[in-house]
């Protein structure tokens, strides 16, 4: 199958029709993705500044890390599959 074809079917889809047509799904898939942007910068940075020492001393950074870890990889990969979306949208 050539990238066009799957180009083509992806927006024949009733999402990407969705997407397309409605007002407020682009904006709600983007938001999404604003939101979980700051949810992996922010964790990511609390992660590098109890590395670092500069924060959270009283806490192991092994605590630290098994607990905003997931909440990390859970930001990247909601924010990357709605920036994914909203890319292959097209410019509004």
């Amino acid at each position: 199958m050539s990238l066009l074809r799957l180009c083509e079917w992806l927006a024949s889809t009733p999402g990407s029709i969705a997407l397309h047509e409605s007002r407020y799904v682009f904006l709600i898939v983007l938001t999404v993705h604003v939101l979980t942007l700051a949810v992996f910068v922010g964790t990511a940075v609390m992660i590098d500044l109890r590395v670092l020492g500069v924060t959270m001393m009283r806490v192991r950074a092994s605590e630290v890390l098994a607990r905003l870890l997931p909440w990390t990889a859970a930001g990247f990969l909601v924010m990357v599959t709605s920036g994914t979306t909203t890319c292959f949208s097209g410019s509004r």
